[in-house]
């Protein structure tokens, strides 16, 4: 290895031991704030190894069911985000994915494809939502639920996702930013619970043993 290569290394090595620093210390400073936020919901802050980086994450009952908070460090296939991941009752039938409308998706809408709509002008016009049966889509989305949706994709004007896949019995929310403030971080919770309780109601599972499958 002549010196030019041993430099170069030399500068890798360096970068990539104070990439792990950063993140770590970033992860901390994460970790203190679930902590705090764990107190007010009665939720346990953990954390695990993934190869040299932390994972640190919220678990918490989220209308009695169990929920993890975490957030992800963005990558080429994706943006870094926060999600909160609820574990739902095997007996859930509900599947359904909500997002916000973009061009594309209101050229689909023009060409005939699927979306279902709640009579709501203006939630029809802000959203795309997909699902099955349809009948519990428009049961769960009433006023108070769509109230907490529009204000879900109000907070720090980032995109979001709602999933829920029959097959996982979770539903996961999912919003395109970090949220450095904590009372932001506590109304996402409080509106990922709002629609959790609505989809237990329609479907008589509140009280229901929930599903352990991820």
């Amino acid at each position: 290895m002549d010196e030019f290569e041993l430099v170069g290394l030399l500068v890798f090595v360096i970068m990539f031991a104070g990439t792990i620093v950063w993140h770590n210390t970033r992860d901390e400073k994460w970790r203190e704030k679930l902590q705090r936020i764990a107190t007010k919901v009665n939720g346990d802050v953990k954390s695990e190894q993934v190869f040299l980086w932390k994972r640190t994450f919220l678990e918490m009952p989220v209308a009695g069911c169990q929920g993890v908070l975490e957030r992800r460090p963005g990558s080429r296939s994706e943006k870094k985000h926060t999600k909160l991941k609820v574990e739902l009752p095997k007996e859930n039938q509900l599947e359904i994915l909500i997002y916000p409308e973009s061009i594309a998706t209101k050229i689909g809408k023009a060409v005939g494809l699927e979306d279902i709509e709640v009579g709501d002008k203006k939630f029809d016009r802000q959203f795309r939502i997909k699902g099955d049966p349809r009948h519990l889509v428009l049961d769960l989305l009433d006023e108070k639920v769509r109230a907490s949706i529009e204000r879900l994709y109000q907070l720090h004007k980032k995109t979001f996702r709602i999933l829920l896949l029959r097959n996982y019995h979770s539903l996961e929310i999912r919003k395109d930013c970090w949220f450095d403030d904590e009372q932001h971080l506590l109304e996402f919770i409080g509106l990922t619970e709002n629609i959790v309780e609505k989809l237990l109601e329609i479907q008589g599972l509140a009280g229901k043993k929930q599903s352990r499958r991820t």
